[in-house]
Protein backbone atom coordinates (compact mmCIF):
# COMPACT_ATOMS: atom_id res chain seq x y z
CA UNK A 1 0.00 0.00 0.00
CA UNK A 2 2.84 2.14 0.82
CA UNK A 3 4.29 1.88 -3.09
CA UNK A 4 0.07 2.29 -3.85
CA UNK A 5 0.48 5.57 -2.52
CA UNK A 6 3.70 6.70 -3.72
CA UNK A 7 2.14 6.17 -7.10
CA UNK A 8 -1.05 8.14 -6.59
CA UNK A 9 0.21 11.27 -8.91
CA UNK A 10 3.11 9.51 -11.08
CA UNK A 11 3.29 7.32 -13.92
CA UNK A 12 6.79 6.09 -12.25
CA UNK A 13 8.42 5.94 -8.90
CA UNK A 14 9.91 9.48 -9.15
CA UNK A 15 7.40 11.72 -11.42
CA UNK A 16 6.80 11.02 -14.98
CA UNK A 17 9.66 9.43 -16.51
CA UNK A 18 11.36 6.10 -15.88
CA UNK A 19 14.60 6.17 -13.74
CA UNK A 20 16.49 3.50 -12.36
CA UNK A 21 14.60 3.56 -9.30
CA UNK A 22 12.08 1.94 -11.01
CA UNK A 23 14.29 -1.18 -11.49
CA UNK A 24 14.73 -2.68 -8.12
CA UNK A 25 11.32 -2.24 -7.08
CA UNK A 26 10.06 -3.39 -10.62
CA UNK A 27 12.78 -6.65 -9.38
CA UNK A 28 10.98 -7.01 -6.03
CA UNK A 29 6.98 -6.72 -7.42
CA UNK A 30 7.63 -9.03 -10.23
CA UNK A 31 7.21 -12.27 -7.80
CA UNK A 32 4.44 -10.50 -5.56
CA UNK A 33 2.05 -9.99 -9.28
CA UNK A 34 2.88 -13.39 -11.10
CA UNK A 35 2.32 -15.87 -7.78
CA UNK A 36 -1.35 -17.07 -8.49
CA UNK A 37 -2.49 -15.62 -4.86
CA UNK A 38 -5.19 -13.26 -3.95
CA UNK A 39 -3.93 -9.40 -3.56
CA UNK A 40 -5.61 -6.07 -2.71
CA UNK A 41 -6.58 -4.28 -5.33
CA UNK A 42 -3.68 -1.83 -5.96
CA UNK A 43 -4.88 0.12 -9.47
CA UNK A 44 -1.61 2.24 -9.09
CA UNK A 45 0.57 -0.53 -8.96
CA UNK A 46 -0.87 -2.79 -11.38
CA UNK A 47 -1.05 0.38 -14.27
CA UNK A 48 2.87 0.73 -12.99
CA UNK A 49 3.87 -2.66 -13.43
CA UNK A 50 1.92 -2.68 -16.66
CA UNK A 51 4.13 0.46 -18.09
CA UNK A 52 7.36 -1.55 -17.26
CA UNK A 53 6.29 -4.54 -19.14
CA UNK A 54 5.94 -2.46 -22.03
CA UNK A 55 9.75 -2.33 -21.78
CA UNK A 56 11.96 -4.68 -23.65
CA UNK A 57 14.48 -5.12 -21.19
CA UNK A 58 12.33 -5.70 -18.32
CA UNK A 59 10.42 -8.36 -20.15
CA UNK A 60 13.81 -10.37 -20.91
CA UNK A 61 15.52 -9.86 -17.79
CA UNK A 62 13.18 -9.33 -15.02
CA UNK A 63 9.36 -10.53 -16.00
CA UNK A 64 10.54 -14.43 -16.36
CA UNK A 65 8.85 -17.02 -15.20
CA UNK A 66 8.89 -18.26 -12.08
CA UNK A 67 10.48 -21.72 -12.12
Amino acid sequence: EVLERSLEKKTYLCGDAFTVGDIPMGWEVQPWMRVPIERPKLPNVEAWFARLGQRAPFKKYVDVPLT
